[in-house]
Order: C-alpha cells, then structure tokens, then sequence
C-alpha cells in the first residue's frame, strides 16, 4: 500500500487533481466561479421579492390600522373598482422603482405568483394579527393582575359569540397608564354560567394567562353572566378563592406540616386578597363574611403572625428534610445519628442567629402585604 501511494503522489493525474482543486478553491475565495453571475442573480431576486413584500406589508398594516376595506368588486390590477389594498399598491407604483417592476412583470404574464391577491392579503392580516396579540399578551403578563370584561350576543347568523376584553395596568412605557385590550369573538355553544365560565377558562389557558390573577369582573346584566348563584361572576370567584386553599395538617406526618405552612407563607398575598373579597362581596351570607374578617384583622394582618409564619416555615423545613431522609431504605444507623446531630447543630444555630435574618424576610412580606411590620 505504502508503494502505491507513492506512485500516485508522483502521478501526472495527482498532480492535475492537486492544480485544479487548489484553483477552484482560490476561485470560491475570490467569488470568481462559473455560476458567480447565477448567483447574483438569484441575490437581486431575493431582494427584489423582499423589498416588495415590505411595501405590501406596509400597506396591509396602513388599511386594517384604519379600518378600510381592502377588496372592492375586482380583484385585477389596472381595473377600475378593484378596492383600497391595489389602488394604494398602484398609487406607490407611480413613484416607487420596486412596485413600478413588479407590476410591469404582472402586466407582461412574466410572474403568476404576485402576492397581490385575496389570499395573501388574508394570511399577512392573521400574521400581522398574532403579532399584535403577542405583544397584549406580553404586556397583561408584565402587569400580572388584570380585569375581564365579557359579553355575549348573537350575529347575524344567531350564533351566540363572546367578545373577551382585558383591562390592565400598562408598565411598558415610564407613565404607567391603564389600557383596556380587546381580544377577540369566539363561538360559544353552551350560553349557561358553567359554560362561559369553561370557556373564559380555557380562553385565558390559551392566552398563557393565570386566571387566578383575575382581579376584577366586567359583564352584562344577563343572569348567566352576573348570576348570584351560578354565573360566571360568581364561578370565577370561587375558582379564585379555591386556589388559594390551604391544606390540612396531619397528626403523623410532618410532611404535611411543611406544605401546610409553606402553602400560607408564599400565597400569603393572594390569601389576603381573598379575604378581603370574602368579607366585603355581597354574594356571600353574613357568617361567610364575618368569618373571613375576623382571620383577616386577627391572624393574616399581624406582624406577629406572619414572622411566627417565616420562622416556622424554616424550621419545619429543616426538620422534614431529616424526616425524609431518616425513611430512605438504604439509611443506616450511623448516618441518622448524624443527620440528627445535624438537626440540633442547626437548630443551636438558628436560635443564636436567625432571628435577625428571620425578621428582615417578615418585613419584607409584610410590606408586600401593606402591613405594617411592627409589634402590637
């Protein structure tokens, strides 16, 4: 094998092969190969079709910004009646260099795809539309807390359609301003309270919107909307109030101490916002009312409470990573005297230094709660 390469290194065709590789590299370096004219061309024509799709965005933009009509009853280029969306692209034909070709190349049959028609028109509408509606969605998610306001009523084909707009507070811009967005119709089969609350539901689901951040309800006066018992009014706050439920404890496992705990220490907000709903909402009776008023005043706004609540939420969570470990089936006894050994250093320690630590986390919670961190 080694004499053979031999013999072809020192080759009349080896050396031809070297030459030619070695100058169509040169020329690939230098854009000097054959098909160099081809691909210009093929370059000017991308942005050709580029530069001609940006005109027709612009005026698609321009006539749904205004609310024109687009078609007329023609759809030819050059022909009278034939709607706003060619009669603008003929107005920018008679001072633009782009569109003066690309109608000429229309005129002389030399494309037959011109992105002038219907269909087009249609497709940049539902993109243009899905671009403006990301950005709503960006901003209701930026704000967090938002409003729903709902109504129904049947077209003109009796089909019962529900226009779904969200009112928030604007952040993107430095003077922050309240903006109401609207986000559509959508086809409703089942008009009850259960219905247009699933709908709602799974509206907001696909908007990537929390429908537990709903703070405010907008609706007509019909019974399936505003419905003391079963409207949506009434649903959404239930669903909203249901979320927020904290979980029982239990008497052998202190893995439900923990969550139980830890369910109050970071919804502590919402659960206040709750209440206040509870206490201060017309749809619920007298003891409903006055139950969640007392837990409001007497437990949830107590600084007390709520730095009991941080320092028993660290310690807790100490003891049930020991808990958990010590019920691993490969534990030993030597690791548990260790892990408890562990628990106590810790516990000696939290005693010495972590009141401090734990009274800056319950101002800073309280403060979000508008809750004066003092002792009463």
């Amino acid at each position: 094998m080694g004499a053979k390469l031999s013999r072809h290194e020192l080759s009349t065709r080896h050396y031809t092969s070297m030459h030619k590789w070695k100058e169509l590299e040169i020329r690939l370096h230098k854009n000097e190969t054959i098909d160099k004219e081809i691909h210009e061309q093929i370059k000017r024509e991308k942005e050709y079709w580029k530069q001609v799709l940006i005109r027709i965005v612009a005026v698609i933009r321009t006539l749904a910004k205004n609310n024109l009509a687009f078609r007329g009853t023609n759809d030819k280029v050059g022909v009278a009646n034939n709607g706003n969306f060619l009669s603008f692209i003929e107005m920018i034909a008679e001072f633009d260099l782009v569109m003066q070709e690309h109608l000429r190349r229309i005129k002389n049959h030399e494309v037959y795809h011109h992105y002038l028609g219907p269909s087009i028109q249609n497709e940049l509408i539902a993109l243009l539309a899905r671009h403006v509606k990301d950005k709503i969605v960006q901003k209701i998610q930026e704000a967090k807390y938002f409003s729903v306001i709902l109504d129904c009523t049947p077209d003109i084909s009796n089909e019962e359609q529900m226009s779904l707009v969200i009112r928030c507070v604007d952040v993107s811009t430095s003077s922050t301003k309240v903006e109401e967005y609207f986000l559509g119709f959508v086809k409703v089969d089942d008009s009850t309270g259960r219905g247009l609350f699933n709908k709602l539901e799974e509206l907001l689901q696909n908007l990537n919107l929390d429908i537990r951040n709903v703070r405010g309800q907008g609706y007509d006066n019909g019974a399936n909307m505003t419905g003391k018992n079963k409207g949506v009014q009434k649903r959404l706050l239930k669903k909203h109030v249901k979320g927020l439920t904290v979980k029982p404890l239990s008497d052998t496992r202190w893995e439900s101490h923990i969550e139980a705990i830890k369910a109050i220490r970071f919804q502590a907000p919402e659960i206040r916002d709750a209440l206040i709903e509870l206490s201060t909402s017309a749809d619920f009776d007298a003891k409903t009312r006055g139950t969640a008023y007392s837990i409001l005043t007497r437990e949830i706004d107590n600084f007390e409470i709520i730095l009991g609540m941080v320092v028993w939420h660290r310690a807790l969570l100490a003891v049930n990573s020991v808990s958990i470990k010590l019920q691993t089936e490969d534990m030993n006894l030597d690791d548990a005297v260790t892990k408890l050994k562990d628990l106590v250093s810790f516990f000696k320690d939290y005693r010495r230094n972590g009141f401090e630590g734990a009274l800056e986390e319950a101002k800073i919670l309280a403060t979000s709660m508008n809750i004066e961190p003092i002792f009463l």
